[in-house]
Order: C-alpha cells, then structure tokens, then sequence
C-alpha cells in the first residue's frame, strides 16, 4: 500500500488550501485497492486503528463471509441524537482504464489530488477523519456518528446491514450527511433504482421443428418490447419533476444474453433491466405490471406448447429514492454550514435513502462532482476539499482553521 501523497501540491484556488491532515489522510486511504470485488478489511481494520489512538470505540459489522466490514463509531456521549457522517469504502474497478499513474497512490498536481477514490468517496472520509483530533476534544451537547460501509457501488449491500445494528442497539440519530460528491452544493433529493434479472425458460428443438419448440429470445424480445412500452407510457404521463436531468422515471433493459446456434430453437434467454424512479413512482408497481404480462400473457401462450416453460425474476440490487423536504430541520442547517440557499437533486443514487426509509433524515453534499468519478484519472479539486473542511468545521462547531501560506 502507497503512504500519504506524491509530490508538492501547487498553492492557489479560490477556495484556499487543505489541511495537511486532511490530505496525508486522503492520500493513505487511496492507498487501499478496495474495489467492490475485492475485501475492504484492510482500509476498516486502519480507520478503526486510527481512531483507537484518540479513544474511539468502532463496531464492525461484517458481511456474511467477513471478508468485508461496515465500521460505525460514536464521538461524544453515546444515545439518541447527533448527526452520522457517512461514506462507502468501496471504489469500481481501474481495470481496463488507461491511467496517467497508479490509480491507488495519490498524486497532487495542478491543485488537484488523483487517485481511485478521490472523488467518490475517499476525499470526504479523508476530511471526516481529520476533524476527530478536534471533534474528542470539543464540548457537544449530541454525538457525532461515523459510518463507512462496503459494497455500495455494487448496488449499496452493505450498509442495510449497518442500519439493522442500530436498530438492534436501539442506536437513533437525528440526521445523516452522505458526502458522496457534489461539489458541495446541498442535495435533498435523487431517484430511486431497482435492478432485475429476468430468465426465460422455453423448450429447445431444430430450428427445422420450431413450432414444436418455444424460443426463449423471442419471448425475451416480447417481453422487453413491453418494457420499453412502459417507459415511453411514463414519459408522456407521469407527472415530471424539472430539477433532474431527465425529468421521469425510466425503465430500460441494459444486458440480453440467448441462444446457442442459428439452427437451433433456444431453450434459454436472460436479460437484465432496471428502474430509476422518481420519489412519488412506485417501482414495485411498475415490476407487477411486467409480471402480470410475462405470467397472464407469454406464460399462458408458452405452456400451450411446453409445459415446462417459465419465467422467472430476480431482483439485483436496489437504492431508495432520498426526497427531504427543503425547508426541514436538517436542509437549513446543512445550507447554513456550506453557506448556500437552495437545494438541489441528482440523478445518481446513494445510499441516503435508504438512511431515510429507516427514519432518519438524510442529506447528500461532498467534495468533488460526479462526473470526475469511476473515470480514468479520477480527481478531486484542492479548492473542494478546503471547501468540505470549513463546511464540516460550520457544521460541528468546530474552529475553523486558518488558510494555508
């Protein structure tokens, strides 16, 4: 694993300089190759170890195998309250990116910090942790709460795990910060998604018998033609919110697999699709009505010919929706802390709706943008993390630091 930066950060940008906390810790983290597929015990086990040295208790919460972990810590008396400042661990694979420089040693150059993770979502963990030296030994009326989790970029597996050990530890707080990038500007809403598998089981002959066979392809073409139907139906009629880039919900088919020979009748077809849904479009809905299709309509027709024909479906991966109310407790006092007066959503996910559907309200502002991650030469600009640093500074009631020289 690299240790700390590489190379002498210019000084200039608007928005100062970081702390040289906040970047040594930047840079160790991005020294953890924690691709989703792979473990991300090694970067937990050191934050845990890192806030040991400082008198903070983790808790780990293990993935079924325990070769992953979700980290959870208190600063300040434990109970209800406070405000839990949450980030994933994981990153997406840098294979078969083109990269100017190890991905998993950080680099500064031209007021910008490269590296696997930079922007999604290292960069906020990295300024989160800089503040514990500050944060134990302040005087708070609430705790402040730490979760970092796994698995996020693999459709947020992790973190429901975390959200059911503070229920079974009876663990309320009062309000989540998700700092996935977003240019630190206050995000209060984004699209839910729901990912799904769907199998067609048919029945195999020559293609010279092929009334006496059912071919899964066509039945799977059948099927996505009436998911794209649905699709078109919602952006004629449902009703629109104008702050996302696409301003309805979607339902697409993104991966089809089938078929063996051209002289054969396939017996098998899978393909896979997902919803991305506004706040007030229920996706399960829209899944019951593509079953009620695959199972009144093509299954009937199927078992005319074979009766061991079936469809079946499965559900991937799922991210809530996040729609907090801008006008809430926790918009004001976010906008207050990174000094800005509205709100904004986003199209990607995160997993701050599922902090919402377990009741605790949930905001998303970060570092970085979005459109820098999962790329080759991922990057978080200096200015934004001296940005994140005074905002989390305003938000905890700490000191604010004074600008680098």
């Amino acid at each position: 694993m690299q240790q700390g930066l590489i190379e002498k950060p210019a000084i200039g940008g608007m928005g100062g300089m970081p702390s040289a906390g906040a970047l040594s810790l930047i840079g160790r983290l991005i020294g953890f190759p924690t691709v989703s597929r792979d473990s991300n015990l090694a970067l937990i086990e050191w934050v845990r170890d890192y806030l040991a040295e400082y008198g903070v208790v983790s808790r780990l919460v293990y993935s079924d195998d325990r070769k992953k972990a979700n980290l959870f810590a208190t600063i300040g008396k434990s109970g209800d309250g406070g405000i839990v400042l949450s980030g994933h661990t994981d990153v997406v694979p840098v294979n078969p990116q083109d990269w100017d420089s190890d991905p998993f040693a950080a680099i500064i150059r031209d007021e910008r910090i490269y590296g696997r993770g930079t922007a999604d979502m290292k960069g906020f963990i990295g300024v989160v942790l800089s503040k514990i030296p500050a944060l134990v030994s302040a005087t708070r009326t609430k705790p402040v709460h730490l979760a970092f989790s796994y698995d996020e970029e693999v459709g947020c597996k992790g973190v429901p795990r975390l959200l059911s050990y503070l229920k079974e530890q009876n663990i309320r707080p009062d309000a989540c910060l998700v700092g996935e990038p977003t240019l630190m500007q206050v995000v209060n809403g984004h699209k839910g998604s729901k990912a799904f598998r769907c199998r067609i089981v048919g029945r195999q002959v020559h293609s010279s018998l092929a009334p006496r066979g059912v071919n899964a392809v066509h039945y799977a073409a059948r099927l996505i033609e009436h998911i794209r139907q649905i699709g078109l139906r919602l952006e004629k009629e449902e009703r629109r919110h104008d702050g996302y880039d696409v301003p309805v919900s979607t339902v697409q088919t993104g991966f089809v697999a089938g078929g063996v020979a051209t002289n054969m009748v396939p017996s098998e077809c899978e393909f896979r699709f997902d919803i991305r849904h506004l706040p007030w479009t229920d996706p399960d809905a829209l899944l019951a009505e593509i079953r009620t299709y695959a199972e009144k309509e093509l299954l009937i027709e199927m078992r005319r010919v074979a009766q061991e024909t079936d469809i079946f479906f499965e559900q991937l991966g799922e991210v809530p929706s996040l729609d907090e109310p801008e006008e809430s407790p926790l918009s004001r006092e976010i906008k207050h802390a990174a000094q800005h007066n509205d709100c904004a959503v986003v199209s990607f996910g995160t997993e701050a709706g599922l902090f919402q559907r377990a009741g605790i309200p949930a905001i998303v502002c970060g570092p970085g943008s979005i459109a820098d991650a999962h790329k080759p030469n991922e990057f978080v600009a200096l200015e934004q993390i001296a940005l994140c640093e005074r905002f989390l500074d305003r938000l905890l009631g700490l000191t604010e630091p004074q600008a680098a020289s």
